[in-house]
């Protein structure tokens, strides 16, 4: 049962490692990928509204590749219908909003 238990404990250990590593790399899409989106009657809202004072960053990706490897092609369809997409809404009096908005784009225009 111990011999078990080790096995288990250095199988886990060994698994979170390359979980690890493999979080960092940059993703990669190939075979010509498809990538669509069909925004209807109900529309995407980031941020409604910042109070008085709010003070942030608002960013919003939609049907976007913000980063990674592109290798034998992308078709990339957004398709957006009577409501719209909004990133922000309104901001009341002092608040502070940088806003950043990539539709079906590819690459991020957005500061990190």
């Amino acid at each position: 049962m111990l011999t078990l238990k080790s096995f288990v404990t250095a199988t886990a250990i060994i698994l979170t490692g390359s979980i690890s590593a493999i979080a960092g790399d940059a993703p990669s899409i190939g075979g010509n990928a498809s990538l669509n989106v069909n925004i209807g009657q109900a529309g995407v809202v980031n941020a409604g509204a910042g109070a008085s004072g709010f003070q942030g960053s608002v960013k919003q990706s939609v049907g976007s590749v913000l980063s990674g490897n592109i290798s034998g092609g992308l078709k990339d369809n957004v398709s957006i219908g009577q409501a719209g997409v909004v990133n922000v809404g309104a901001g009341a009096s002092g608040a502070k909003v940088t806003a950043c908005q990539s539709i079906g784009s590819i690459g991020s225009n957005c500061d990190s």
